[in-house]
């Protein structure tokens, strides 16, 4: 049983992600965790953690990300895409090309070392039982990687036809798109771990179920988490038609950002597509149903915030 996990980010995006791979690690899932080589030092703790727990019977493989945060801002100050004055209403735009900068010159390049590793244990793809054993059943992702990590799930699912299809996990920390309804709590942690576990036809152990996510919950933490979200439910002045109507625009305004995402790295991602024998990628209904969670199962979206700020994935 074996997850391989890829974030890229700050501090922030990485220790959830750490927390993420004890929990796994402690449900017996193999893990291998890519993090950029300034946040490498944050995975001390969790390799203590795994010498100090007896009985643990997975496993968690460090691999470094030839990048730092501060590569970032090498596009910071001149994205390649959205400076044209057409965008100067929309600030988000200009972000948004900065992204795309640092997932089409930083991230994508890394296709290479993760497909590695996710095949390099692998023999001979006729030997069922070693490759059902050894390749990743699962990519768990955050919103950086997402196009590395949809790509290298592909490539192997087109190589290895005969085993299950790798599933890809988005994970968001964060919404794309601000609004003044989001809530001062996160509700993801168990629904994650379980998510993820249920790949594996296991149910995680109760060993583990109060470190996910590095959150040390217990019933009062979780019955004050239900009164933050019954206080934010009943905070709200709109009725249901207003509701709505929020709601749609908040969706259209989600994907019109996210065709500028696909718009400013398409030539970059086709290319790194290309190199390993993959077929474009267009923006069209198959993509957005992937991003939706809603491709046969075949990709996860877990949201760590109200899912009313992005379509919902259900």
């Amino acid at each position: 049983m074996r997850a391989l996990l890829i974030t890229v980010g700050s501090r922030g995006d990485a220790e959830p992600y750490i927390s993420l791979a004890q929990s796994l690690r402690q449900a017996g899932c193999h893990v291998d965790l890519f993090l950029q080589k300034d946040l490498m030092h944050l995975s001390t703790s969790l390799l203590t953690r795994m010498e100090s727990h007896n009985g643990d019977v997975g496993a968690v493989n460090i691999h470094e990300l030839p990048f730092t945060q501060m590569d970032f801002y090498k596009y910071v100050g001149s994205p390649s895409h959205g400076t044209e004055p057409k965008y100067d209403s929309n600030p988000r735009i200009r972000f948004i090309g900065v992204v795309t900068d640092v997932i089409g010159e930083l991230v994508l390049p890394c296709f290479p070392m993760v497909l590695k590793q996710c095949t390099n244990v692998v023999g001979d793809d006729h030997d069922t039982t070693t490759s059902e054993t050894l390749i990743p059943k699962v990519i768990v992702t955050s919103s950086l990687a997402r196009p590395l990590a949809m790509s290298v799930a592909e490539k192997i699912n087109t190589q290895h036809q005969s085993l299950p299809p790798i599933k890809v996990c988005l994970i968001h920390l964060q919404p794309h798109v601000p609004t003044d309804r989001f809530p001062p709590f996160s509700h993801g942690a168990d629904a994650c771990v379980k998510r993820i576990c249920a790949i594996f036809d296991r149910e995680p152990s109760a060993s583990h179920k109060k470190v996910m996510m590095g959150d040390d919950r217990d019933k009062h933490s979780d019955q004050k988490k239900n009164d933050q979200i019954e206080k934010c439910s009943s905070m709200r002045n709109h009725d249901d038609d207003d509701d709505s109507h929020d709601h749609a625009e908040t969706e259209q305004y989600y994907w019109e950002l996210e065709e500028f995402h696909h718009k400013f790295l398409e030539e970059r991602l086709n290319k790194t597509r290309a190199q390993f024998g993959l077929q474009p990628l267009p923006f069209d209904d198959n993509y957005r149903n992937a991003l939706l969670g809603r491709d046969g199962g075949q990709t996860i979206i877990v949201n760590a915030f109200s899912n009313e700020l992005v379509p919902s994935p259900i």
